[in-house]
């Protein structure tokens, strides 16, 4: 970008170019997050039986679930839903209705079992979970035998989300903390 010199200082114009970087750094950022895909995520499972894609899900959803007990409350969910809709949005933009009763089925379930693992309003449910348990109690008819594995793989997507929206909040706060501490 060539900028064209007036009786300002080059310090604007370093600061344009500054302010500049930063908008085309957070673009890209934008852009190469905008076509993920449910289909990245089912390759993996390819060359897998039926067993060992539960055992997969089965396992991460217990860590998932098991992180964010260690981390997160009701409240804190609540207050963090609504980013992580957004950031979990990049995996179905564009994908109309084709997946609309897999993410809401899969929200749904993804709440009530950590509502469950957090104990709110006295109902529990212990760790590990089988994932026959999902498949057999949770998972309603809306979802055809073929959705079943996306399901799980929304559910695990929005722990995964929840967790990394509760860690970049907790690790933005800081450094503005830091940054007014300083100022």
């Amino acid at each position: 970008m060539k900028l064209i010199k007036t009786n300002d200082t080059d310090k604007l114009n370093e600061i344009s170019l500054q302010f500049t970087g930063i908008i085309v750094k957070n673009l890209t950022k934008v852009l190469e997050v905008e076509n993920l895909s449910l289909n990245d995520l089912r390759n993996l499972f390819k060359e897998l039986t039926d067993k060992e894609k539960d055992k997969v899900l089965e396992i991460t959803i217990n860590y998932q679930l098991q992180n964010l007990k260690d981390i997160i409350t009701v409240e804190k969910y609540r207050e963090l839903s609504r980013q992580v809709d957004d950031i979990t949005d990049y995996y179905v933009w564009g994908k109309g209705e084709e997946l609309d009763g897999i993410i809401t089925e899969g929200d749904d379930i993804a709440t009530d079992l950590l509502y469950k693992v957090l104990g709110h309003n006295g109902r529990t449910l212990e760790l590990p979970i089988d994932i026959s348990y999902i498949k057999k109690y949770c998972l309603t008819s809306n979802i055809k035998p073929n959705e079943i594995y996306d399901a799980l793989i929304w559910i695990i997507i929005r722990y995964i989300g929840l967790e990394r929206c509760y860690t970049w909040n907790n690790e933005h706060n800081k450094e503005i903390e830091e940054n007014s501490s300083k100022n």
